[in-house]
């Protein structure tokens, strides 16, 4: 919590005021004991050139005017100055301000009571500066991943349309050539489906305005049905999967965010694996977090890509070891909802074996505050 910025310059103000106060009050004092005491006979003589009678009277009215005339004055004095002060105060904040948000400067001169206004000026300008360069950053990041998806749908689209137009225009060619030809079709219009899929979730995807849901849900049930969805793509590849775990895995949190990380690393264990090779999935609960382990053979990936394949966008193409030529989907998703979810999501590829490691708490704080609210 920041210390009140204003702190030394309330007291510079109260000790100057003070001794304001002090000083006119002293003096209107000073004042009317001369008018009272001192002068008192000058003024009743004074008053005695013009009439000579009530004369104590027309003293005591004069001095019931004085008295609250110096006292208003006094008043209007103090309040005068203080407006100038603050106001001069406000205009050296404004001036500062603008110096280091429109000019760029990295140093101002305030006076040593606003110190610490000073400071803050300057920690929140430069906060503010490293969310423009933030924006700034993410903004040519969009651009360039823009251009790269163009470039990435182009390929399979030019490839597509190459072969439609082949098959158009020969008439002659076998039904296994014909058949070939569309197999190759299908295939990269379901590469061409996956860019343009991920494309639409990263974009509308945005984690900092996504509205979570959590509900009380069975983890081990959960991935069952994820297991389910990729029988299909598994028996293409004559894969099988062994899930390990306990029954009744009680966890608190949003079913469908959660479902999206466990599909997306399953997809990329198959599109990854092995043929006829076996994927292993294992949960185990340590305290308040559930540990998933999610590992198949598959074809080694070197430490930069392990690294870059959490990334948005990011794709393995070609990977050696691989027995045909595959197109990985960066996993920027599921590592963001994992960020914010509280758990943990990483990955490590030891020889030929490809593995997930996902942390997930089983109730956190954040959720639970939202929820009780």
């Amino acid at each position: 919590m920041r210390k009140n910025p204003l702190r030394y310059l309330k007291r510079k103000l109260l000790q100057k005021y003070m001794m304001v106060i002090l000083g006119i009050t002293l003096l209107g004092i000073g004042i009317i004991y001369l008018f009272d005491d001192v002068f008192n006979g000058l003024v009743i003589d004074f008053i005695r050139l013009f009439s000579a009678e009530g004369v104590y009277t027309t003293f005591r009215n004069l001095y019931a005017i004085v008295l609250p005339a110096t006292i208003i004055g006094t008043g209007f004095i103090v309040i005068y100055y203080l407006c100038k002060d603050l106001a001069g105060y406000m205009r050296i904040l404004m001036e500062g301000m603008d110096d280091v948000m429109q000019k760029g400067r990295s140093k101002i001169n305030f006076p040593s009571e606003m110190q610490k206004s000073e400071e803050l000026i300057l920690q929140i300008t430069q906060e503010y500066q490293n969310y423009l360069a933030q924006a700034r950053e993410d903004e040519e990041k969009k651009k360039d991943l823009v251009y790269l998806l163009a470039q990435d749908i182009k390929l399979p689209l030019s490839n597509i349309l190459m072969h439609l137009e082949f098959l158009d225009k020969e008439k002659r060619i076998s039904q296994d050539i014909r058949k070939d030809y569309i197999v190759k079709v299908l295939y990269q219009s379901m590469d061409l489906e996956d860019m343009i899929n991920e494309f639409f979730d990263i974009t509308r995807f945005n984690l900092q305005y996504a509205k979570w849901n959590p509900e009380h849900m069975l983890l081990d049930r959960m991935m069952e049905q994820v297991i389910d969805e990729y029988y299909p793509f598994m028996e293409e590849k004559q894969m099988q999967v062994k899930l390990d775990t306990l029954s009744q895995q009680k966890l608190y949190a949003d079913n469908d965010k959660i479902a999206r990380v466990m599909r997306d690393l399953l997809r990329n264990l198959v599109q990854l694996g092995k043929e006829k090779s076996q994927i292993q999935i294992r949960i185990r609960q340590e305290e308040d977090i559930y540990r998933v382990v999610m590992q198949a053979e598959a074809a080694h990936l070197s430490a930069h890509q392990i690294t870059h394949i959490f990334h948005n966008y990011y794709r393995l193409k070609g990977v050696q070891g691989s027995e045909k030529q595959s197109h990985v989907l960066g996993l920027g998703i599921a590592k963001q909802i994992m960020d914010m979810q509280q758990g943990e999501l990483r990955a490590s590829s030891i020889g030929d074996v490809l593995t997930f490691y996902v942390t997930i708490p089983i109730t956190t704080e954040h959720i639970k505050k939202e929820e009780q609210e």
